[in-house]
């Protein structure tokens, strides 16, 4: 039960991070298409992309809002009723520890593919980038 709410609150946080950066990332795209604005990066995103190019600060958000919601969700959908004693504070909190876990275990992970000049870590998975991913 344990391993599969830690599981499931990744892969959803990550599923998350990719729907509302890709999202947001086309919304944006056109929007400044219109606008013809160049907004200027930060810090924290230029070191980001620098790891893995894809990561947009939508799609962090997204992980983030998302793992708290997964971490909620699944004790309700899959443990037994007398199981869940736990408060949902508690659980928003362990959702947010994870999703930043994932977050930083997806971009070291993405650090060792560039510097391995590898562009997935598998083809067990296709499309996902890996088992690692």
């Amino acid at each position: 039960y344990h391993i599969g709410n830690l599981l499931f609150v990744v892969w959803m946080s990550d599923t998350g991070a990719l729907i509302c950066g890709r999202t947001m990332k086309s919304t944006i795209s056109q929007c400044q298409a219109k606008s013809k604005h160049n907004k200027q990066k930060g810090f924290f995103l230029e070191f980001l992309q620098s790891i893995s190019p894809g990561k947009t600060m939508y799609g962090l958000l997204g992980a983030i809002i998302t793992g708290p919601i997964s971490a909620i969700l699944y004790p309700m959908a899959f443990a037994p009723t007398n199981e869940i004693d736990d408060s949902l504070a508690s659980r928003a909190t362990l959702g947010f520890i994870l999703a930043i876990a994932g977050i930083i275990g997806d971009l070291a992970e993405s650090s060792v593919k560039r510097l391995s000049s590898k562009k997935d870590s598998g083809k067990l998975l296709p499309g996902h980038g890996g088992v690692v991913d």
